[in-house]
């Protein structure tokens, strides 16, 4: 990729603005890590900074001596450890090339998976990394945290693509993670998977040629550009009105990903709308795409999109769908915060939107709920799910797309929809909770959690062989509250489940029904848990037990002695238990231990 500015110097194209320039042209890789435990697992929140498998140990060990490799200059490697176990098998611990731990490109952190380990830690497990460049520089405590890295497109992403263009180095291998990498890339590499970063100025170049092949080769590359191309966004918006409706559709697709934060957004989604009415469906439809990508910023075209739901082509119909829920999913939810459910109705037909009311659009979304595509049908419930309670009034037609269809896909994005909108009809969805395909059964039980008469129907789940359906259905018990209270002793035996997170779901659970001092025994026992997130639960439900949990406190301090970057947690809990003259002493220990 050249990364140098915004010429192409290998067509000498002067079309574009020169904003930077740089004699040398850049190739860099993007390899995507392993196979992670959590990604075989799919339990996001179980365990902080994961290992590898034994299958992405060998799927990064096939990588060593792989010819893409072969003029590596610069290795950087983000500092979660699927990451370094991934740089490790495909270029050893002594590669020949530069290398750089470099925490710009870790994960993008959105669950407990993405959280890193303090540098300590790695080391410990990775002795090599202290030969690398940037271990030195990289904090104690360096990772992103959930609530700390929501900005991470405008910030992390931007940063780290001005980092590599500032290297010296010719031919780069970053070794990193799928969501980071995607965002860049525009779309989402598998584990191990080898992308090379698009050339944007190269390609929109290319776009000009006049050589078919060349150009065909340009849109198809082109239209995959995520944030590689936030430095390009006047030039693109420029091939808006290219006379090629390929080139118009790739742009429209571009700019929707690499709206935020961009001051111009308004008068770009007003250029996209207009595609809307262009008289190429495949412009119609990436048009429809790109608003959707935006969500919120393009919630002025609501009205247009719903009036693309009565367009002819089925691939229209179905991005026009989703985008509509996306660009309206926000301001439902902030409806849902202000207005309770019993007056929900009445009070969206008083709240307007400048360019039209929910509850029209949901009438709109409903239509299509009887076409005769599959696919229409599905993106139509998944918006109508999106509306939430707005769109309630179509859950006997969602209810109906759903007994109709023996499509696992299209039943479970069925039930979501249902449980979103609110009040789903009972016996259809209990017939799904013997579903043969598990992801089903687990909407199904989603769907019911807020039906207190359906407790024994989502409780009989808690032995069912999916740990995912497991998980749900301890987490749907503690959402129904009291009512599920007479499960307490079900709940229980989920803290011997054999998948980490069904018991740090048991362990919230009992603590959301005031039960945990009626099973603190059970509950106690976990502070021994294998897997840390399960032992964290059990410190914060033990500190909410109160002074019935003291005999314990002596385990929350051996917790803090073994975890001290989770001394807040224990703290807490144990100022929680009381303030007898021995839990001050505990207290005063740790104070002196640790920084408070």
């Amino acid at each position: 990729a050249t990364l140098q500015g915004r010429t192409c110097e290998t067509h000498g194209c002067n079309v574009l603005k020169t904003t930077q320039t740089a004699p040398m042209r850049k190739r860099v890789l993007f390899v995507r890590h392993g196979e992670g435990e959590h990604n075989a697992t799919g339990r996001w929140n179980s365990k902080r900074d994961p290992f590898l498998t034994a299958k992405g140990i060998a799927q990064a060990s096939s990588l060593r001596g792989n010819t893409e490799f072969s003029d590596c200059q610069l290795l950087v490697v983000s500092p979660l450890s699927r990451a370094i176990q991934t740089a490790l098998g495909a270029f050893g611990e002594n590669p020949s090339c530069r290398v750089v731990l470099s925490a710009l490109h870790s994960e993008r952190c959105s669950a407990r998976c993405d959280e890193g380990r303090p540098k300590s830690q790695l080391v410990a497990d990775f002795p090599c990394i202290q030969r690398w460049q940037g271990f030195d520089t990289l904090p104690e405590h360096w990772t992103p945290t959930v609530s700390s890295d929501s900005c991470w497109r405008k910030d992390r992403v931007p940063a780290f693509l001005a980092w590599l263009r500032a290297q010296p180095e010719r031919c780069i291998v970053a070794v990193g993670h799928g969501a980071f990498f995607g965002s860049i890339l525009g779309w989402h590499p598998d584990n191990c998977e080898v992308a090379e970063l698009v050339d944007v100025s190269q390609v929109l170049c290319q776009l000009r040629d006049t050589q078919p092949e060349i150009q065909l080769r340009a849109v198809k590359s082109f239209e995959k550009v995520g944030l590689a191309a936030a430095d390009f966004v006047d030039d693109v918006r420029k091939l808006l009105s290219d006379p090629d409706p390929s080139i118009r559709g790739a742009a429209a697709r571009v700019l929707g990903r690499n709206q935020e934060g961009n001051v111009e957004a308004e008068a770009v989604v007003a250029e996209i709308e207009a595609l809307l009415r262009d008289s190429d469906a495949s412009v119609r439809s990436r048009a429809a795409e790109a608003l959707g990508d935006m969500g919120a910023v393009a919630e002025r075209s609501a009205s247009q999109l719903a009036a693309t739901l009565q367009d002819t082509y089925s691939e229209v119909l179905q991005n026009a769908a989703w985008a509509l829920g996306q660009v309206l999913v926000a301001r439902c939810a902030e409806v849902s915060k202000r207005t309770s459910q019993t007056d929900m109705t009445s009070d969206c037909k008083r709240r307007r939107l400048h360019d039209g009311d929910l509850e029209g659009f949901a009438e709109d979304l409903g239509r299509l709920l009887c076409h005769a595509e599959l696919d229409v049908k599905y993106y139509a419930a998944e918006a109508l799910g999106s509306l939430g309670r707005v769109a309630s009034a179509f859950n006997s037609q969602i209810a109906a797309v759903l007994k109709a269809t023996d499509d696992g896909e299209t039943r479970r994005i069925c039930l979501w929809a249902m449980g979103r909108c609110g009040t789903p009809e009972a016996d259809v969805v209990k017939a799904c909770l013997k579903d043969v395909e598990a992801a089903v059964r687990g909407a199904a039980v989603e769907a019911l959690a807020e039906n207190v008469e359906e407790v024994a129907s989502v409780a009989a789940l808690l032995q069912d062989p999916s740990c995912d359906v497991r998980w749900a259905s301890v987490a749907a018990l503690q959402k129904m509250g009291k009512g599920a209270k007479a499960c307490s002793a079900r709940l229980a035996k989920s803290l011997l489940d054999e998948d980490a997170s069904v018991r740090h779901a048991a362990v919230d659970a009992l603590c959301g029904l005031d039960e945990t001092v009626a099973f603190l025994p059970d509950v106690a026992k976990l502070l021994n848990d294998p897997d840390l997130e399960v032992q964290i639960r059990v410190v914060r439900a033990l500190g909410q037990a109160g002074t019935s949990a003291k005999p314990f406190v002596p385990d929350i301090v051996k917790f803090l002695a073994d975890y001290g970057e989770y001394k807040h947690i224990a703290l807490e809990a144990i100022m929680n238990i009381g303030s007898d003259e021995d839990i001050k002493v505990h207290v005063a220990s740790l104070y002196e231990d640790n920084d408070p």
